[in-house]
Protein backbone atom coordinates (compact mmCIF):
# COMPACT_ATOMS: atom_id res chain seq x y z
CA UNK A 1 0.00 0.00 0.00
CA UNK A 2 3.15 2.40 1.22
CA UNK A 3 4.36 1.67 -2.49
CA UNK A 4 1.25 2.28 -4.21
CA UNK A 5 0.80 5.67 -2.42
CA UNK A 6 4.26 6.67 -3.39
CA UNK A 7 4.11 6.05 -7.10
CA UNK A 8 1.02 7.41 -7.13
CA UNK A 9 1.88 10.78 -5.44
CA UNK A 10 5.03 10.63 -7.67
CA UNK A 11 2.91 10.67 -10.58
CA UNK A 12 0.79 13.64 -9.78
CA UNK A 13 3.99 15.38 -9.41
CA UNK A 14 4.92 15.04 -12.68
CA UNK A 15 2.25 15.61 -14.25
CA UNK A 16 1.99 19.01 -12.60
CA UNK A 17 5.33 19.72 -13.34
CA UNK A 18 4.45 18.83 -17.50
CA UNK A 19 1.97 21.46 -16.94
CA UNK A 20 3.82 23.94 -15.62
CA UNK A 21 6.41 23.67 -18.63
CA UNK A 22 4.04 23.54 -21.45
CA UNK A 23 2.62 27.16 -19.51
CA UNK A 24 6.44 28.40 -20.46
CA UNK A 25 7.70 29.31 -16.90
CA UNK A 26 10.44 26.83 -17.17
CA UNK A 27 12.34 24.10 -18.96
CA UNK A 28 14.64 21.72 -16.60
CA UNK A 29 16.02 19.01 -18.68
CA UNK A 30 16.53 17.40 -22.13
CA UNK A 31 13.34 15.47 -22.50
CA UNK A 32 11.04 17.87 -21.26
CA UNK A 33 12.88 20.38 -23.99
CA UNK A 34 12.45 17.76 -27.12
CA UNK A 35 8.98 17.60 -25.56
CA UNK A 36 7.97 21.13 -25.40
CA UNK A 37 10.26 21.53 -28.89
CA UNK A 38 7.23 18.97 -30.46
CA UNK A 39 4.42 20.58 -28.89
CA UNK A 40 5.77 24.52 -30.06
CA UNK A 41 5.91 22.91 -33.76
CA UNK A 42 2.46 21.13 -33.80
CA UNK A 43 1.57 24.75 -32.18
CA UNK A 44 2.22 26.11 -35.42
CA UNK A 45 1.72 23.51 -38.02
CA UNK A 46 -2.14 23.25 -36.81
CA UNK A 47 -2.94 26.70 -38.16
CA UNK A 48 -3.03 24.90 -41.62
CA UNK A 49 -6.20 22.67 -40.62
CA UNK A 50 -9.51 24.32 -40.81
CA UNK A 51 -11.33 23.08 -38.01
CA UNK A 52 -8.82 24.74 -35.62
CA UNK A 53 -10.27 27.71 -35.88
CA UNK A 54 -14.19 26.81 -36.47
CA UNK A 55 -15.12 27.88 -33.05
CA UNK A 56 -12.14 29.85 -32.68
CA UNK A 57 -14.14 32.57 -31.04
CA UNK A 58 -16.38 31.66 -27.91
CA UNK A 59 -20.48 32.21 -28.93
CA UNK A 60 -21.08 34.15 -25.47
CA UNK A 61 -18.88 36.89 -27.45
CA UNK A 62 -19.61 36.14 -31.11
CA UNK A 63 -23.23 36.59 -30.77
CA UNK A 64 -22.44 39.87 -28.78
CA UNK A 65 -20.25 41.20 -31.16
CA UNK A 66 -20.40 39.79 -34.74
CA UNK A 67 -20.83 42.18 -37.40
CA UNK A 68 -18.30 41.31 -39.78
CA UNK A 69 -15.23 39.75 -39.91
CA UNK A 70 -13.70 39.12 -36.55
CA UNK A 71 -10.00 38.87 -35.82
CA UNK A 72 -8.32 36.87 -32.47
CA UNK A 73 -5.32 37.12 -30.89
CA UNK A 74 -3.69 34.97 -28.79
CA UNK A 75 0.55 36.10 -27.77
CA UNK A 76 2.18 34.01 -24.92
CA UNK A 77 5.35 35.27 -23.13
CA UNK A 78 7.67 33.09 -21.16
CA UNK A 79 8.59 35.16 -17.83
CA UNK A 80 11.83 33.81 -17.54
CA UNK A 81 13.40 33.64 -21.26
CA UNK A 82 11.04 36.95 -22.80
CA UNK A 83 10.36 34.41 -25.63
CA UNK A 84 7.07 34.65 -27.24
CA UNK A 85 4.87 32.92 -29.21
CA UNK A 86 2.11 34.60 -31.47
CA UNK A 87 -0.92 33.51 -33.28
CA UNK A 88 -4.61 34.50 -34.89
CA UNK A 89 -6.86 34.42 -37.13
CA UNK A 90 -9.48 36.09 -39.14
CA UNK A 91 -13.19 35.11 -39.52
CA UNK A 92 -15.43 36.11 -42.02
CA UNK A 93 -19.67 36.68 -40.76
CA UNK A 94 -20.08 33.68 -42.46
CA UNK A 95 -18.07 31.86 -40.18
CA UNK A 96 -14.99 30.61 -42.23
CA UNK A 97 -11.24 31.32 -41.53
CA UNK A 98 -10.57 33.40 -44.33
CA UNK A 99 -6.69 34.40 -42.74
CA UNK A 100 -4.39 32.67 -40.18
CA UNK A 101 -0.75 32.88 -39.12
CA UNK A 102 2.07 32.18 -36.49
CA UNK A 103 4.99 33.79 -35.45
CA UNK A 104 8.15 32.89 -32.37
CA UNK A 105 9.78 36.05 -31.32
CA UNK A 106 13.08 35.13 -29.82
CA UNK A 107 12.67 38.40 -26.60
CA UNK A 108 9.63 40.00 -25.45
CA UNK A 109 10.01 42.58 -22.78
CA UNK A 110 6.69 41.96 -21.16
CA UNK A 111 3.46 40.73 -21.80
CA UNK A 112 1.76 44.02 -23.00
CA UNK A 113 4.70 44.29 -25.81
CA UNK A 114 3.92 40.88 -26.63
CA UNK A 115 0.57 41.53 -26.88
CA UNK A 116 0.75 44.84 -29.13
CA UNK A 117 3.38 43.13 -31.43
CA UNK A 118 0.99 40.26 -32.11
CA UNK A 119 -1.85 43.03 -33.26
CA UNK A 120 0.85 44.73 -35.77
CA UNK A 121 1.90 41.40 -36.97
CA UNK A 122 -0.95 40.19 -37.88
CA UNK A 123 -3.05 43.54 -38.85
CA UNK A 124 0.15 43.78 -41.45
CA UNK A 125 -1.45 40.68 -43.19
CA UNK A 126 -4.94 42.61 -43.54
CA UNK A 127 -5.68 43.44 -46.99
CA UNK A 128 -7.15 47.17 -47.79
CA UNK A 129 -10.68 45.55 -48.49
CA UNK A 130 -11.34 43.55 -45.97
CA UNK A 131 -13.92 45.84 -44.01
CA UNK A 132 -16.27 45.48 -40.84
CA UNK A 133 -12.80 43.98 -38.92
CA UNK A 134 -13.33 43.15 -35.28
CA UNK A 135 -10.19 42.76 -33.55
CA UNK A 136 -9.99 40.99 -30.19
CA UNK A 137 -7.39 41.02 -27.82
CA UNK A 138 -7.75 39.20 -24.27
CA UNK A 139 -4.78 42.08 -22.97
CA UNK A 140 -6.89 45.16 -21.58
CA UNK A 141 -4.34 47.33 -21.30
CA UNK A 142 -3.24 46.97 -25.10
CA UNK A 143 -6.59 47.63 -26.10
CA UNK A 144 -6.45 50.81 -23.86
CA UNK A 145 -3.18 51.85 -25.59
CA UNK A 146 -4.51 51.32 -29.17
CA UNK A 147 -7.60 53.39 -28.36
CA UNK A 148 -5.85 56.00 -26.44
CA UNK A 149 -7.39 55.66 -23.25
CA UNK A 150 -4.10 54.70 -21.27
CA UNK A 151 -0.73 56.72 -22.35
CA UNK A 152 1.36 55.95 -19.67
CA UNK A 153 3.22 53.08 -21.09
CA UNK A 154 6.61 52.51 -23.08
CA UNK A 155 4.67 51.24 -25.62
CA UNK A 156 3.04 54.13 -27.51
CA UNK A 157 4.99 54.04 -30.69
CA UNK A 158 4.06 50.49 -31.41
CA UNK A 159 0.31 51.76 -30.59
CA UNK A 160 0.97 54.77 -32.42
CA UNK A 161 1.81 52.22 -35.48
CA UNK A 162 -1.18 50.12 -34.77
CA UNK A 163 -3.87 53.36 -35.57
CA UNK A 164 -1.71 54.15 -38.69
CA UNK A 165 -2.56 50.64 -39.92
CA UNK A 166 -5.85 50.28 -38.99
CA UNK A 167 -6.48 53.39 -40.90
CA UNK A 168 -5.23 51.80 -44.05
CA UNK A 169 -7.55 48.86 -43.20
CA UNK A 170 -10.73 50.01 -42.80
CA UNK A 171 -10.47 51.06 -38.95
CA UNK A 172 -11.03 47.81 -37.43
CA UNK A 173 -13.16 48.47 -34.19
CA UNK A 174 -11.02 46.84 -30.99
CA UNK A 175 -12.57 44.63 -28.11
CA UNK A 176 -11.22 43.98 -25.01
CA UNK A 177 -12.23 39.79 -24.83
CA UNK A 178 -11.50 38.10 -21.30
CA UNK A 179 -9.13 35.14 -21.36
CA UNK A 180 -12.07 32.49 -20.34
CA UNK A 181 -13.77 33.34 -23.58
CA UNK A 182 -10.75 33.36 -26.01
CA UNK A 183 -10.49 29.95 -26.90
CA UNK A 184 -7.25 30.57 -28.99
CA UNK A 185 -5.40 30.51 -25.93
CA UNK A 186 -7.37 27.72 -23.81
CA UNK A 187 -5.58 24.52 -23.99
CA UNK A 188 -2.86 24.81 -25.98
CA UNK A 189 -0.69 27.33 -25.45
CA UNK A 190 2.76 27.56 -27.01
CA UNK A 191 5.67 26.13 -24.91
CA UNK A 192 9.20 27.40 -25.40
CA UNK A 193 11.98 25.23 -27.60
CA UNK A 194 15.47 26.23 -27.11
CA UNK A 195 18.21 28.35 -29.53
CA UNK A 196 18.62 24.30 -30.73
CA UNK A 197 15.41 23.60 -31.26
CA UNK A 198 14.86 26.39 -33.43
CA UNK A 199 17.08 25.99 -35.82
CA UNK A 200 14.60 22.82 -37.10
CA UNK A 201 12.04 25.12 -37.00
CA UNK A 202 12.57 26.85 -40.37
CA UNK A 203 8.85 27.45 -42.34
CA UNK A 204 6.96 26.52 -39.68
CA UNK A 205 5.84 30.28 -39.12
CA UNK A 206 3.00 30.75 -42.19
CA UNK A 207 0.19 32.75 -42.79
CA UNK A 208 -2.55 30.77 -44.69
CA UNK A 209 -5.40 32.46 -47.05
CA UNK A 210 -8.26 30.27 -47.63
CA UNK A 211 -9.87 32.82 -50.18
CA UNK A 212 -6.74 32.36 -52.13
CA UNK A 213 -7.34 28.23 -52.96
CA UNK A 214 -5.87 27.85 -49.55
CA UNK A 215 -2.19 28.66 -51.18
CA UNK A 216 0.49 29.12 -47.84
CA UNK A 217 2.57 32.19 -47.98
CA UNK A 218 5.37 33.23 -45.26
CA UNK A 219 4.84 35.66 -42.80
Amino acid sequence: MTWTWLAMGLWHIWKLRIKVVFQGTYISDEDTIKLTSDRFIEWCRSLATFPVYSLALDPKVANHFFQGNIMCIAAVRNAISGKMGLRWFVRSQQGLVVLAGSHFIDYSPDVDWAELIAIRHALSTVTEDMKSLTIFSDSQHAIELIKGTSMVSDHNLIADEIRERSQQVGNPIFYHIPRSYNVVTMEDRPPWPTKRVRKKMAGVSHAINFDALGMDAKV
